[in-house]
């Protein structure tokens, strides 16, 4: 589709039709990417991620807090900020989806790592699924990264009493894909942590990692032709209404289209 055939599809589908409204700003930096909760008392809360003009410390996940999902007040600056090891390099949390299983509220966000810690460099890193736990919604304990290279876009799901992990491996096909896998050992892995790590103040010599989901199979892979959409990634986490799920991604067009779909 030319670029022009794009704008006139943008303004079919959405122009005049959508009433648009900055409830989040940044003045130094940017925010973007947000994560949303919606509590049983009403209570929203954002996640956004936070890019800085900080070289070394370029993104982190801020906490938002409103009572009408429209006038939001800022909480906490480092929500979910990587914390210090010794012998990895990271370059910031992003894309954070949160969403309730059991009585923990989970959040999956993207941890990026230097691929060369003796010279960490930003154009040179890669992405994992970082996993961070609460017991209520304004907190977020970080108990490990998935041990997965090239992976993000990631939340969690629990039918049937068993823990799936939703997530977007570069490297797993020739085209992406959005696969699930069984994440019942990592879950408790990450559980056992939040409370190891709770209070604790230690440096440590690397980063935690979680154990990978198993037999992973594929969700959805990409529509069309391969060359011109070139990534898929869940956007929230599921939604359940009865036995059924809604399932929300976005789809990435060459060059630089983004698509968003149900």
């Amino acid at each position: 589709m030319e670029l022009s055939d794009q704008i006139k599809q943008y303004n079919l589908l959405f122009k005049n039709k959508i009433e648009k409204e900055i409830i989040l700003k940044e003045n130094n930096g940017a925010i973007f990417n947000t994560g949303a909760y919606k509590d049983r008392d009403g209570t929203y809360y954002l996640y956004p991620r936070v890019v800085s003009h900080h070289k070394n410390y370029p993104s982190w996940i801020r906490l938002y807090k409103s009572d009408d999902g429209k006038k939001f007040k800022k909480e906490k600056e480092f929500f979910i900020s990587p914390g210090y090891v010794i012998n990895d390099y990271s370059y910031g949390c992003e894309d954070d989806r949160c969403s309730k299983i059991d009585n923990w509220f989970t959040h999956t966000h993207t941890n990026l790592l230097a691929n060369n810690t003796r010279m960490p460099s930003k154009d040179d890193m890669g992405g994992y699924i970082g996993v961070s736990l609460g017991r209520k919604p304004d907190e977020a304990i970080f108990t490990g990264i998935v041990d997965i290279k090239e992976d993000k876009d990631a939340s969690f799901v629990k039918p049937n009493n068993k823990t799936y992990l939703l997530h977007r491996p570069r490297n797993w096909a020739p085209v992406t894909a959005v696969w699930y896998g069984d994440f019942d050992k990592g879950f408790n892995e990450a559980k056992d942590r939040y409370y190891s790590n709770l209070n604790e103040s230690v440096t440590r010599e690397k980063i935690q990692r979680l154990t990978p989901p198993s037999k992973n199979r594929i969700l959805f892979p990409l529509l069309g032709s391969s060359k011109k959409m070139s990534r898929i990634g869940v956007g929230a986490p599921p939604m359940k209404d009865g036995n059924n799920y809604l399932f929300t991604y976005h789809v990435r067009e060459v060059p630089y289209q983004y698509w968003w779909s149900v």
